[in-house]
Order: C-alpha cells, then structure tokens, then sequence
C-alpha cells in the first residue's frame, strides 16, 4: 500500500532475557572456561499513520513487519569487565544486521548490565560453561501522512504556478464571487457539531466553524466573535468547495486567482459561466 510519507521516526528497543545452560562443546569442539553467548535476533516493525490537520491527533493506518535476521557473539566472560571491547564487538554484530550505529551503545550497554547483573558467583565455578543472553532486537519505524503539509503543499503549488504563469489564473468573476461566497459562523468548540447538524438539516452548505481552526491563506486561526461582522478580518467566509477562509483573505485571493487555495475548486470567471 503505497501512501505519501511527510515525517518520519525511528525509533529502537532490546528485549534480553537470560538462558542459562551448562555446555562444553561447541559443533563438537570442545570449549575451555566460563563463555558468553549472546544471541541477537532484529526485525523491524513499519507503522503508517495519519495526522488530521484539526486535531493533530494521529490515527494508525496499518504495519507490516519484517525480520532482518540473526547474529551470535561469543567471548570470554571475563571480558565483561572491558566495555570498550564489548562495546566495539557488539556493534560489529549489530552493523552485519544492518543495525544504524546510533543505536549500538546503548545496545551494548544494556548486554552488559544485564549479564554483570545475571552471572552469580555459582557459574563461576562450573569450569566449562556457557551463559547465553537472548537479546531480541526491534527498530520501530513510524512513519506520517500529515493532512495539514498536504494542504499548505498545495498551497504552495498554488502560489508558485500563480507566479509562474504571471498570475495567470484569471480573476473569478465578481458577481459568481457575492453569490456562491457564504457567510460562516465561527463558534466555540463545543458547539460547533450541535450548530452544523442544525444547518445541515436545512442546507448542503457548511455553516459554522470551530473557533482556533487555522484559515490555511493567513495561517491565522478563526476566532471567537468571527462571522459576527466585526471587521473585514473578523469574518469567515466558505467557498463552493466548503473549504473556509477568512473572508479579507479568501476576497483578496479570488481578486487574483479563481482557484480554491486547497483544493482547486474553479469558481466562473468573467470569460466562461
């Protein structure tokens, strides 16, 4: 499923678990000394979601997963007491799972807290033993459609073809902008579904708004009081489309271009009904 991709996150966990074994053979070989055996297992985990431009809020779309393989890294347990060692030979096993080093260090920090943490005194004194850490390794990638880059994309593609083409999109027609340009009421959250449901009862035409919504021309958000015909920018307007504006700025727009900002909708224009 493809979606277009407007942010993007990753982010990484270790799950490690101890499984404690006597052993002291390796593929037949006899192994001498305490060892220790850790064995790392990486899958990456693809979330697609959606961000609405009103509330921010993000709704998880879909995810697929995909295991990326397996790695064993063996040494010494004495070893433990050389972090740096440990540090580098961890993040050569992680680097051949195609691990991003960012997360090596803390990787290899938590391996070694861990088994400092497990090993008792006991297992020291088996003199042919393995203690093997499972270390499941998960990359969580997020990625985000967001509604809101969406819409100032397009109108910014708006923008850079008005300018391309010297303005080229025609003025729409002054008498199509007093009568297909409606009046909205800018109300306060909470009554802006009691107050849609009510005109939508009597008219297709989207009435109100939720004040603190965000006129995508401006970028200033509707406040309270707008609609109320306290000034040429405390008016919201909305178009054809049902897109809604301030109505100075959705007046200037249609001034210079009989394009919607967002979507494109074409009002008339003086050279076609």
């Amino acid at each position: 499923m493809a979606m277009e991709i407007h942010h993007e996150k990753n982010l990484c966990s270790c799950e490690i678990q101890a499984k404690e074994q006597v052993a002291n053979r390796v593929n037949g070989v006899r192994v001498l000394g305490n060892q220790l055996l850790v064995e790392f297992e990486y899958e990456v985990e693809h979330h697609y979601f959606n961000i609405s431009s009103e509330t921010l809020h993000s709704t998880l779309l879909y995810k697929t997963q995909e295991n990326n393989g397996k790695a064993t890294f063996r040494c010494d347990i004495s070893r433990l007491k050389d972090s740096t060692f440990i540090h580098k030979a961890v993040s050569a096993k992680l680097s051949s799972l195609q691990i991003h080093s960012q997360f090596h260090g803390e990787i290899a920090k938590e391996i070694i807290k861990y088994a400092r943490k497990s090993i008792h005194r006991s297992f020291y004194d088996n003199d042919r033993s393995f203690f093997t850490l499972f270390a499941k390794v998960t990359r969580t990638h997020n990625m985000y459609r967001c509604e809101r880059c969406l819409e100032l994309q397009a109108m910014e593609n708006s923008m850079v073809e008005l300018q391309r083409r010297n303005c080229g999109m025609v003025p729409a027609k002054k008498s199509s902008v007093e009568k297909l340009l409606k009046r909205v009421r800018v109300v306060a959250a909470e009554e802006e579904d009691e107050e849609e449901e009510k005109y939508s009862r009597k008219r297709k035409m989207r009435r109100c708004v939720g004040e603190n919504k965000t006129c995508t021309i401006c970028l200033a958000e509707f406040g309270a009081g707008d609609g109320d015909g306290d000034g040429d920018m405390s008016r919201a307007s909305c178009m054809p489309c049902l897109h809604v504006f301030h109505e100075d700025c959705i007046r200037t727009w249609l001034d210079n271009s009989h394009y919607c900002p967002v979507c494109r909708f074409e009002m008339p224009t003086d050279s076609r009904t």
